[in-house]
């Protein structure tokens, strides 16, 4: 099942919105993620709250996590930024 995106403030910026969506579909908790992933449970918030950007490295292993292709996530919040900006 894939998330939907609706029309609604993305708070967190496109990327923190689709990872907090799919967690979400995934049925995971931060902590859930957070511990799956080996990242604190801040880290995670602060990815999903856009308070912090994620490292290459650490949108790779969230992505692997969830089970999401990183190109996608990636081509997905550019495209929601696009329709948003």
């Amino acid at each position: 099942m894939q998330p939907t995106t609706t029309r609604q403030s993305h708070a967190g910026g496109p990327l923190g919105h689709l990872l907090r969506e799919w967690r979400s579909v995934r049925g995971l908790s931060q902590l859930d993620l957070a511990m799956r992933a080996g990242f604190s449970t801040r880290h995670v918030s602060f990815v999903e709250t856009g308070r912090t950007q994620p490292s290459r490295q650490a949108l790779l292993v969230l992505a692997e996590t969830l089970d999401v292709q990183p190109e996608f996530l990636r081509a997905r919040a550019a495209a929601i930024a696009s329709r948003h900006s």
